[in-house]
């Protein structure tokens, strides 16, 4: 824990290089970690701190420009060759390029001046490291790849329910910032028994800025044999390089982000095409052939129920699903709004191949149950008690009986935040493995009236009625109708009919085949608006990728007559979109935005003044559901 005072001086570093025209949040991450590191190892920092100091350069008013320079000189310099320095620590690939990238001398000089007063300011070891954390956690805005910081209460969780032990491989292909690796290594330092190993600590992440946040975290904690690497995890060339025998497996993927690459042969027979389906995939085939192996992966819910019902088959009957938990909407905020779920998975070895999923044990954090202080304290206590709530479980079942076809709670069992179902129901339900499909609902107390009073409510309501007829005649008395009205029936026609995208060709081209709407998606419709609906069908006429934005436009030019403007927002579309992708109906890519034909300078400008590259969301129909017939499933 750091002092307020030590996150104020954090703050002001930052505030510091986005003066100075760094924009991109994880690239101001990077500059500091090239300064903490360079304040920590670097046998320059004493003699740029003396010369600092001989100079007069902590002066805010001084004119010695050239000493100014002199400084952004050294810095940029030792940033520059900061692999070849430090080998020992820094021999890798993606640290070969490092650029210190600000351009002001002043800023350098005060940024260096910020960074020595802060390790001034620390008294032990493991300071530099909370420091770095909360560094982290000024995060606001995702990666250019979907990644963003995992919060560190989710991690805890996470790390506490697998229990890394002394002595285990741990991997984490899709490291980000390396926090799971991280909270991995301090629980088993936290285990750690005299004379033993930790185990080893291996991170992989595509984008290199990522992959060097993550190297230097785990450098300032001080933690002990790890490995990260700048590589794609998901990509073919990842198979050689990225072994199948680790222990345990933490995963946070980008979630529904196409992959368009060629595959790791980690990853076999695939009809999958998105990034966190394909990740689950890949985290399965890396665990060793143990019963002690085990994973946990954070997944977006809709990729646990609907489309792809034959993965989740595979998981069911190959593995040992150890339970769901279900977080609450918005937990990830502000990067997405999401509704996740973390799976637990473990292991069955060869030796134990007749070994099956017996129950899938649930825990559903709700929005008020994730208010309450402690709530990831009792999760964590009813995961270590699920033995003896499921000898309870069963014995209320064996006392109420089974239903068939049809889960329900047994009676008697009074927690509703987290429950079993048996293995038959999620086969009968398709192997969905969503909270949603099996939590009970509960009557908030203010829907349960007394009888007596819903009467006395009615019979008011009635008389009210009444009263209003009675005006009503007194005014037709007080002045005659002058002519009988005449209205006309009204027919219901196609056109007219409410609009509920019944199992209908909706491709512009017949040739391309019709199109149906999976029947387990058909009650979604009874709430959309026609809009909503007619959205929908805009993705599946297309023949690319849209953006929220281009199918909104399509909308509206569907939607609009002459004699009435349609209103239909992007931010509706946005919202509508989401919603359909948690179904699986739609699935999401994401591309570079290209600039148009300009010269390099400007082409630079356009780059330097935003967050890097800058990425656009994409929306399709997955390849499944478009083919798919009469709500069969592929």
């Amino acid at each position: 824990m750091i002092s307020a005072k030590m996150k104020a001086m954090i703050d002001n570093v930052v505030d510091l290089f986005r003066s100075g025209g760094v924009n991109s949040s994880y690239v101001v991450i990077e500059h500091i970690s090239f300064l903490f590191f360079l304040r920590m190892y670097d046998e320059m920092w004493p003699s740029l701190r003396a010369y600092i100091k001989d100079n007069k350069l902590d002066d805010e008013h001084s004119s010695n420009e050239e000493g100014f320079a002199e400084v952004k000189t050294r810095v940029s310099s030792c940033v520059k060759n900061l692999s070849s320095r430090h080998s020992q620590q820094l021999s890798v690939d993606f640290m070969l390029e490092t650029q210190f990238t600000v351009t002001n001398p002043r800023i350098v000089t005060r940024a260096v001046r910020l960074v020595d007063q802060i390790f001034d300011d620390f008294t032990t070891v493991t300071d530099v490291g909370d420091a770095f954390e909360y560094l982290l956690s000024t995060v606001t805005v995702m990666g250019q790849g979907g990644q963003y910081v995992t919060p560190h209460s989710v991690i805890e969780l996470i790390v506490n329910i697998i229990d890394p032990r002394p002595g285990e491989r741990i991997i984490d292909p899709a490291c980000g910032t390396g926090g799971f690796l991280l909270s991995a290594w301090a629980h088993q330092k936290s285990a750690v028994q005299e004379g033993k190993l930790l185990g080893a600590l291996h991170g992989y992440d595509y984008d290199t800025l990522m992959a060097r946040i993550a190297l230097f975290n785990l450098l300032f904690h001080h933690t002990g044999q790890f490995q990260i690497q700048n590589i794609d995890s998901l990509s073919v060339k990842s198979s050689t390089l990225i072994s199948k025998d680790y222990d345990v497996v933490f995963v946070n993927p980008p979630f529904s982000i196409r992959y368009t690459e060629k595959l790791s042969d980690h990853i076999q027979d695939s009809d999958s095409r998105t990034s966190d389906q394909l990740f689950l995939e890949l985290s399965l085939s890396l665990l060793r052939d143990s019963d002690q192996s085990r994973m946990a992966i954070i997944l977006p819910e809709g990729a646990l129920f609907g489309n792809r019902s034959e993965l989740r088959r595979r998981i069911v009957e190959n593995f040992i699903v150890e339970g769901i938990i279900s977080l609450p909407q918005g937990m990830f905020k502000p990067f997405t709004l999401v509704k996740t779920s973390i799976l637990f998975i473990s292991k069955i070895s060869e030796s134990k191949s007749d070994t099956i999923t017996e129950k899938v044990w649930f825990f559903d954090i709700t929005e008020d149950e994730a208010s309450k202080p402690n709530i990831y304290k009792e999760v964590l206590e009813r995961w270590k008690s699920r033995d003896d709530d499921w000898k309870k479980w069963k014995e209320l079942r064996n006392a109420s009986g089974t239903f068939p076809n049809k889960f329900m709670y047994p009676l008697g069992w009074d927690h509703n935040s987290h429950f079993f179902v048996e293995i038959d129901y999620v086969k009968t339900a398709n192997y969905d493995l969503s909270v949603g499909k099996y939590r009970r609902e509960i009557l908030k107390e203010s829907q349960i009236l007394d009888p007596e009073e819903i009467l006395i409510e009615l019979q008011d309501l009635h008389n009210s009625v009444l009263d209003d007829l009675k005006i009503l005649k007194g005014l037709l008395k007080e002045q005659p109708m002058r002519r009988k009205m005449e209205v006309a029936p009204t027919i219901l026609t196609q056109t007219n009919k409410p609009e509920l995208l019944p199992k209908a060709s909706l491709a512009e081209n017949e040739s391309e085949g019709p199109v149906d709407i999976p029947l387990k998606a058909q009650h979604l419709f009874q709430g959309l608006s026609i809009a909503q609906q007619k959205l929908l069908t805009i993705y599946y006429r297309a023949n690319r990728p849209l953006a929220c934005h281009e199918a909104v436009k399509h909308l509206r030019e569907d939607l609009s007559s002459e004699d009435d403007e349609v209103k239909f927002s992007v931010q509706e579309g946005t919202l509508t979109i989401n919603m359909l992708e948690n179904f699986g109906l739609l699935e999401r890519e994401r591309v570079l935005l290209m600039y148009p034909r300009v010269s390099e300078q400007e082409k630079i400008r356009n780059i330097l003044d935003s967050e890097g590259e800058t990425y656009i969301d994409r929306w399709r129909v997955p390849d499944d559901v478009r083919s798919s017939k009469s709500g069969g499933e592929k």
